[in-house]
């Protein structure tokens, strides 16, 4: 694998991901974003198809659960290398199963027999317990704390120091307000919050 990486997208997300990739030994080579410049800027999107032709991996930074599921699968298509970013002061215990494009922040917790699918973010203070299963492109951001057997499906959106009971299912695309407490089941494309944590509304495409 190579140990050159593009960083997709140059906001905070990705200033955050290129610094785990470069406490991670890998050599941050610059951005691709549509609408930011600067020296470290190397140019728009489109352009990966030549960085992947020079041997370069890329991991993409974009906030947004669905915009990163979108170009994780255009570049997939495309045939290039993706690399996860685990900061070294995480711990992700041995046996979990991650996929490629997953962020893993300082001091977050991964413990055993848990799966985390490709493109998702697990920020900083994270507690993820035994027997999870994360779906794809997900976001848990800071200090958010999942019990044991919890699921939680694909983009989903965890706000901050929000909690999930155990053996509880959040479905896709569910958005969860900060400091939540899910303790039962939720539909899916919801928004939920509160402790305990409510049906709000359902979210529009």
């Amino acid at each position: 694998m190579s140990k050159q990486v593009v960083v997709v997208g140059a906001g905070q997300n990705g200033r955050v991901v290129a610094n785990i990739l470069s406490l991670g030994g890998f050599d941050v080579v610059g951005f691709l974003d549509d609408g930011k410049q600067g020296e470290e800027v190397l140019g728009p999107v489109a352009d990966y198809k030549k960085h992947a032709q020079e041997g370069r991996a890329f991991f993409i930074s974009i906030g947004s659960n669905d915009v990163r599921k979108r170009l994780f699968e255009q570049f997939k298509m495309g045939g290039v290398t993706f690399v996860n970013a685990i900061h070294p002061k995480a711990c992700v215990e041995p046996g979990v199963e991650l996929g490629v494009n997953v962020m893993v922040g300082a001091f977050a917790y991964v413990n055993v027999n848990t799966v985390i699918g490709d493109g998702t973010f697990i920020n900083n203070g994270c507690i993820v317990e035994h027997d999870n299963r994360v779906g794809l492109f997900s976001h848990l951001t800071p200090g958010v704390v999942t019990a044991g057997e919890a699921t939680i499906g694909d983009r989903v959106f965890f706000g901050i120091g929000s909690t999930l009971r155990d053996r509880t299912v959040v479905a896709d695309g569910c958005l969860i307000g900060a400091a939540s407490n899910v303790v039962k089941d939720t539909e899916p494309d919801s928004v939920y919050y509160g402790n305990p944590a409510k049906f709000i509304k359902k979210l529009t495409s």
